[in-house]
């Protein structure tokens, strides 16, 4: 009988390989990757925040996610501040149509949530992967080696809950090390990307913990809905969500860091 970490591991030596090879393409093949991912990933929030009540117009996050994707794509992020613009004004106009008074607001924050959480996040994989691909594939380094390293020292170490009432299996231990991995993960890199080990070791300390503010995040989501994962396409992960929260933070702050030195 094969049990949930068993299949976690499986999951992940198929997904890993697979990923990695998206990012060594680029262009549209990781366009057409992150499209996928994000719009997953919208999908399950939208059911999140159903079953809370949500009603909002999914159609337009849809289209949303496919416009803001496309911009990051092609480096036209300043008409981005006008397809918010436009994207705030629609989602007036749906609700003074519709005319229902209960839950507009709730509607219109959950529909511009699941456009700019999911694909605004993730978009920044497009200008961190314009110039080589080690500054976007170390940040999925680091992450797995903080998921990696928080999960099984919290499995086999943890005695401290971290946040018991966000994540009632996440430990103090858990959390430590897998910060611990992500800030002695990276500074192996230094060679590969030209970037002193001593700031790749606070860049890890800091992508580590975006990581898991990230994962924190979702769990709090999940917890709102009152269920235990996002969804259940990736076999002993849960859903997009529950695989990629901690990436979704830790993206854009890996771009502005390694746009600090001058790598993207």
């Amino acid at each position: 009988m094969i049990d949930m970490l068993q299949v976690r591991v499986l999951t992940a030596l198929v997904g890993i390989p697979i990923l990695i090879l998206v990012v060594m393409a680029g262009g549209r093949v990781l366009f057409g990757a992150a499209l996928i991912v994000a719009l997953a990933a919208q999908a399950e929030l939208y059911a999140l925040l159903a079953r809370r009540g949500f009603t909002g117009p999914k159609g337009i996050g849809i289209i949303g996610t496919v416009v803001v994707m496309w911009l990051g794509f092609t480096s036209k992020t300043e008409a981005v501040y006008h397809f918010i613009a436009l994207t705030v004004m629609s989602l007036f106009f749906f609700q003074v149509i519709r005319g229902r008074i209960e839950n507009c607001l709730h509607d219109i924050a959950g529909t511009v949530l699941g456009i700019f959480y999911p694909s605004l996040l993730l978009s920044y994989l497009f200008p961190l992967r314009t110039a080589t691909v080690m500054p976007l594939l170390l940040i999925f380094i680091i992450t797995w080696a903080n998921d990696t390293s928080a999960y099984f020292v919290g499995r086999y170490l943890g005695r401290h809950k971290l946040i018991p009432s966000l994540s009632p299996n996440k430990t103090v231990e858990g959390a430590v090390g897998g910060l611990l991995a992500a800030t002695v993960v990276a500074p192996l890199f230094s060679r590969a990307v030209g970037v002193s080990p001593w700031y790749l070791a606070g860049i890890g300390f800091c992508l580590g913990l975006a990581a898991q503010v990230g994962d924190l995040w979702e769990s709090m989501l999940k917890r709102y809905a009152g269920v235990k994962d996002s969804g259940r396409l990736l076999p002993g992960h849960g859903g997009f969500l529950d695989r990629f929260d901690g990436v979704l933070l830790a993206l854009p702050l890996g771009y502005f860091l390694f746009r600090l030195v001058g790598l993207v």
